[in-house]
């Protein structure tokens, strides 16, 4: 069986030669490497030219498509130009431990490949846990191997199967960010159920810890990406759960337009313009579901 590691880039050329001598330095190698260059202004796509191969792929976008776009654009032409049974997914300031797809590919093997996705055990540059994922309701079920059931898992170390994605098609690259390997795996999940493995380690070198720091308290360069959170939010809501829920969910972000204006420091109507933009949009958005032929 082999694997293809798929690496979103963006203005981070140091960290993705962290990320990429970590891939090449696994216990178990990767057979190939695809990675899709966002558009970065930093000398990437010049140091990408220098290590391209038969085995690194490079795919040098002329626009930034997010990193929704980005995975999208991975899955689709690894699977297009390779015929590797694996895709191991990832951002660029994934810094994978040394075992962690011997750990992953060992847990495919033990569930038979009975499995939506595999996601790793994600820690933030202090050690702590970070990226945390939505639990699965059976999460116990196997947790004496070393497996969490998982209702969500993230693009910070993701093992999918060929197979799963010609079912399930591709990320929504219309989701831009935020939420986009929510959907995904919520999809995946729906063939069978998905997993953190609790041995395969990755250390996600973010800037800053989490995923956001909510729309009242974030820097004001932040605050347009907001959008993109209360519109794909409201979207999974919508095709993944109850009514009553996204009713729930209108109702909490109505309030976070309220909180904006009452409780930040800054912006306060640009941060509450925002989240209603978000929500509003998020009322009639319907990307389309691209297949892989």
């Amino acid at each position: 069986m082999s694997t293809c590691a798929i690496i979103v880039t963006y203005n981070r050329l140091e960290l993705l030669k962290e990320c990429l001598t970590a891939i090449n330095n696994q216990t178990t190698p990767v057979d190939k490497v695809m990675i899709v260059n966002n558009c970065s202004t930093d000398g990437t796509q010049a140091y990408l030219a220098s290590i391209e191969s038969a085995t690194t792929i490079v795919y040098n976008s002329d626009t930034n498509m997010g990193g929704a776009g980005g995975f999208s654009a991975g899955l689709k032409l690894a699977s297009q130009r390779t015929n590797c049974d694996y895709f191991w997914i990832m951002d660029d300031d994934t810094i994978p431990h040394p075992d962690c797809l011997e750990s992953l590919l060992k847990h495919a093997d033990d569930l038979h490949n009975r499995f939506g996705f595999l996601a790793s055990n994600v820690r933030w540059k202090d050690g702590t846990p970070t990226n945390l994922p939505m639990i699965g309701t059976d999460w116990s079920t196997k947790v004496a191997n070393g497996l969490i059931e998982l209702q969500t898992g993230s693009f910070v170390s993701l093992l999918v199967q060929r197979r799963a994605v010609h079912q399930v098609g591709l990320p929504y690259k219309q989701f831009f960010i935020w939420d986009d390997d929510a959907e995904y795996t919520m999809r995946l999940g729906r063939l069978n159920p998905g997993y953190m493995c609790a041995d395969a380690l990755v250390t996600h070198k973010s800037a800053a810890k989490g995923v956001a720091t909510g729309v009242v308290k974030d820097v004001p360069e932040r605050i347009s990406r907001y959008f993109y959170l209360y519109r794909n939010d409201l979207f999974i809501q919508k095709h993944y759960n109850s009514h009553a829920k996204v009713v729930r969910t209108v109702l909490h972000d109505l309030t976070d337009a309220l909180r904006c204006l009452l409780f930040a420091k800054d912006r306060r109507f640009q941060r509450f313009s925002v989240v209603l933009k978000g929500l509003f949009a998020g009322l009639n958005f319907n990307p389309t579901r691209e297949e892989v032929e």
